[in-house]
């Protein structure tokens, strides 16, 4: 897909938000198909994601930013750079906290560019995170999934603190994080495989009133 036509499924899919619930999501299943197709250079596959996800993370941006133009911008630029990296994604993940995760560090970027705020907050990497948790607790609330997310997170080691720090907020891929770390591929991805299960089962328990 070149440039221009990429500009134009975005502007396109922001035209259809008004009409597209947000949160319309596709379901495990459908996107793990879309992505794949679009990973092989279906760029209508592509299209779809942009069209059901863009209204999201413009949303995401939106609340933290004054200026609601820049907002989409941040969000244009996010979708051109998933495109990019598209090759590169897990198609096991869920796809949402991708994006925000992208969207995150292109905000991070515009603060130390334009002044304001010097950092992002933490509500801002635990909603990224909430967001992949909460493809599989698809029964809760986001609000209260955050709740339970940053009571949890509270009980983390602080070495694993800092890997999903790393992973979620500051965009490390798996590849740099081995690397960082200096352990093997697969003994990394079990790592955040792990994390994401214990942290997955904690705001479970606290959602069901289970935990003690």
């Amino acid at each position: 897909m070149s440039k221009s036509n990429l500009f134009t499924n975005i502007r396109s899919a922001q035209k259809e938000t008004s009409i597209c619930r947000l949160g319309e999501f596709l379901n495990s299943d459908e996107e793990s198909e879309v992505i794949r197709l679009a990973q092989q250079g279906n760029d209508q596959a592509f299209a779809e994601i942009i069209k059901r996800y863009q209204s999201d993370v413009r949303a995401f941006l939106a609340v933290r930013m004054q200026n609601i133009s820049e907002a989409d911008d941040i969000a244009q630029e996010a979708f051109i750079i998933a495109y990019k990296k598209l090759n590169e994604f897990d198609i096991k993940r869920s796809i949402r906290p991708w994006l925000k995760g992208i969207a995150l560090n292109l905000l991070k970027d515009y603060f130390r560019k334009n002044g304001g705020r010097t950092s992002v907050d933490i509500s801002d990497f635990e909603e990224v995170l909430s967001a992949e948790i909460e493809s599989e607790l698809s029964n809760h609330s986001e609000d209260s999934m955050l709740i339970a997310l940053e009571q949890c997170l509270e009980k983390v080691d602080d070495k694993f603190h800092t890997l999903i720090k790393q992973h979620y907020t500051e965009g490390y891929t798996v590849d740099e994080l081995t690397k960082l770390h200096q352990v093997k591929h697969s003994a990394m991805t079990m790592r955040l495989h792990r994390i994401r299960e214990r942290l997955r089962n904690c705001i479970d328990k606290r959602l069901t009133g289970t935990m003690a």
